[in-house]
């Protein structure tokens, strides 16, 4: 057996033990798990594997229950970087060991990052943060111990204090308006590939695709909604982090008993973020990049405002 399987998983009697942990003590990405199978299987052979093998595989020598789905995903995500390639309709093989080991390498050794823990330490503002606050580790922004998924603020002018009524007011009337905006674009781009003879198969799968990425991020993020981009903070009670974005509940703490002296902030509105499950967890840094990948591949960097004259920008 491959060392990296033995650190992973072992036997005891005839079921399989539920110690599908990586090196550092966490449960290994789906990618990480798809890779181990391959190496274990002999990664110069290049022979066909189906994703149902995997998820057989992993049940009984890791002891985890993979969903097809996520199995599905990791495998897409190796195809994008080169690391395998289709041999037909469910079945795939290894187009480039080399490349397959090394990133198995970097994802079991612990300085790939596969967790990410940050220090709960006490910021001048007095809530989450610490060492991770604002951070970019694997590609993804992490805030606390949860990595930012998705994030869509509103610019605040200059002098702005904490009113948490009229600032969910603003936000409920811009988000109504997208939502009824992009309804409306949707419909007329449908129409506009039927027009240029594209298929309903082809526009429905698309469609499925972001409603499978959609559903993932509802199932698994959380909302917060609150301000970012810290502008000044009364001295005498700390000092806050511009980078750290501060929900909305954490921001009334800030000013309560102040006479609505508070930071100041340049934009408000939500992050959807993925947090641990339980307490004195970690999120799994592979699996959250894995994600972020597939939204900013749906997605990539969209905005909607209404640009100043002249200048072709939102100010």
């Amino acid at each position: 057996m491959h060392p990296g399987v033995q650190a992973l998983g072992q036997s005891r009697g005839r079921g399989a033990s539920i110690i599908g942990r990586s090196l550092d003590g966490s449960r290994p990405s789906n990618t990480t798990i798809v890779l181990l199978y391959v190496v274990e299987n002999g990664v110069g052979t290049r022979a066909p594997f189906a994703p149902v093998e995997v998820t057989a595989w992993a049940k009984e020598k890791l002891g985890i229950v993979l969903d097809r789905r996520r199995v599905h995903e990791a495998i897409k995500y190796l195809l994008e970087r080169g690391v395998f390639e289709k041999v037909s309709r469910g079945l795939y093989r290894v187009k480039d060991a080399a490349k397959a080991l090394l990133e198995l390498r970097k994802r079991l050794t612990g300085s790939n990052g596969n967790t990410v823990r940050c220090n709960r330490v006490s910021t001048g503002a007095g809530g989450r943060g610490g060492s991770c606050a604002g951070r970019r580790v694997r590609g993804v922004v992490w805030d606390g111990e949860c990595a930012v998924l998705l994030r869509d603020h509103m610019d605040v002018e200059r002098g702005w204090r904490v009113d948490p009524v009229g600032l969910l007011l603003r936000l409920l009337r811009a988000l109504s308006f997208k939502a009824r905006l992009y309804r409306w674009v949707v419909g007329f781009v449908r129409r506009l590939l039927r027009a240029m003879g594209v298929s309903h198969y082809l526009i429905r799968r698309v469609t499925r695709e972001a409603s499978r990425v959609f559903g993932e991020v509802r199932r698994r993020g959380r909302i917060l909604v609150g301000g970012h981009g810290c502008v000044e903070y009364d001295k005498r009670r700390g000092r806050c982090e511009r980078g750290r974005f501060y929900p909305l509940e954490e921001l009334m703490r800030l000013v309560a008993g102040d006479n609505g002296r508070g930071p100041w902030f340049r934009e408000f509105g939500f992050d959807i973020v993925l947090c641990p499950s339980r307490p004195g967890e970690s999120v799994n840094a592979g699996e959250a990049s894995e994600l972020v990948s597939r939204l900013r591949e749906v997605i990539g960097h969209s905005d909607v405002y209404a640009p100043a004259p002249g200048t072709g920008s939102r100010r």
